[in-house]
């Protein structure tokens, strides 16, 4: 999972993406800009990259996370965590690795992370 742009993505790892699951770096290369390219329409077109909705149905746990942490959490942040409490086998990938070694699914767990180099 991976915020792009404030849009939550979730990376399908399933034998289909042809891609080692955690080979992150060439595979999210939109966690690098905010804007999406041609390279990541292609991969949403392969199915290995999915723009996964959470509103409205996880507003309230989504208002909850961003009440915990305050100015800290921002939206796309928010909609991260959910996602992690709802998809635990997925990892985040993320650049912004000091404030999500902070944030905790459940209240307590920690998350699980790839900070691209």
């Amino acid at each position: 999972m991976a915020s792009v742009g404030g849009q939550a993505v979730r990376r399908d790892c399933s034998a289909r993406a042809h891609v080692r699951c955690g080979d992150f770096g060439s595979l999210f290369p939109a966690a690098r800009h905010t804007r999406f390219t041609g390279q990541d329409f292609a991969l949403i077109e392969r199915g290995i990259l999915r723009i996964v909705p959470i509103l409205p149905d996880e507003s309230p746990a989504v208002r909850t996370l961003l009440a915990r942490y305050g100015q800290r959490m921002d939206y796309a942040d928010a909609c991260l965590v959910r996602l992690a409490e709802l998809h635990r086998e997925h990892t985040i990938v993320t650049t912004d690795a000091e404030d999500f070694r902070i944030y905790r699914r459940f209240g307590r767990q920690s998350l699980a992370l790839h900070v691209p180099d």
